[in-house]
């Protein structure tokens, strides 16, 4: 992604790091591409909210390409769901525009997909 650390040496170095931004953003990447890590979209978007917030120009197009991606989705599930509804041309504009309003009200976690809870192994 940028040619930084990766995996957990890199989260454990970022962390540390004094420029708190810059910092976020490079652990958002981590997480954002599975380098090194699982990958992760929910710890990315932690991550580089807390960037954004401080102004991180980065971060905020990282988070604005996650969520294009994601709405993008939705918008095809939503459509696919509804559908069957259409009988016209006139309808599918109509379906369309219903799907993107509902997307467009949502959060960027909400517009991921749901995380499995892991499962603690017992020995």
């Amino acid at each position: 992604m940028d040619g930084g650390l990766t995996g957990k040496v890199g989260l454990k170095y970022y962390s540390r790091e004094k420029n708190a931004s810059n910092s976020q953003w490079r652990i958002g990447n981590i997480y954002a591409g599975g380098l090194g890590v699982q990958k992760d979209l929910h710890k990315a978007i932690e991550y580089y909210t807390k960037a954004a917030g401080k102004g991180h120009a980065k971060s905020k197009s990282a988070l604005d390409s996650i969520r294009r991606e994601h709405e993008r989705k939705a918008l095809e599930a939503c459509m696919f769901e509804n559908i069957k509804k259409v009988t016209n041309d006139k309808t599918e504009r109509i379906v369309k525009k219903y799907c993107q309003n509902q997307i467009a009200e949502k959060s960027l976690k909400e517009l991921l997909p749901k995380q499995k809870r892991k499962r603690a192994k017992w020995f």
